[in-house]
């Protein structure tokens, strides 16, 4: 007698995680996720020696302010002087 197997392989390569919002989370609980989330940043903020990178989309809701003074930077990195890292993060949020 004879045994065939048929064996099907399949290698899957390791991928980083892609974050998918659940219906349990509030648009606050998205919004926080991506300010934490280096991903796909286009804007970085650098405030007393700290860098705040961050999303212009979402800056634009939050501070409008802050994405004026980024629209006017020449670069993607945005000086911002006279204020306490602490607090600025906690004008992001």
């Amino acid at each position: 007698g004879t045994l065939s197997v048929e064996v099907d392989i399949q290698v899957y390569e390791e991928s980083p995680k892609t974050w998918v919002p659940t219906s349990a989370q509030t648009p606050k609980d998205i919004m926080l996720r991506l300010l934490d989330s280096p991903e796909w940043t286009d804007v970085v903020f650098s405030v007393g020696g700290e860098k705040f990178s961050a999303h212009r989309s979402i800056v634009s809701i939050t501070a409008p302010t802050l994405c004026g003074l980024a629209a006017e930077a020449t670069s993607e990195e945005v000086e911002i002087p006279n204020i306490q890292p602490d607090v600025f993060r906690s004008l992001l949020r």
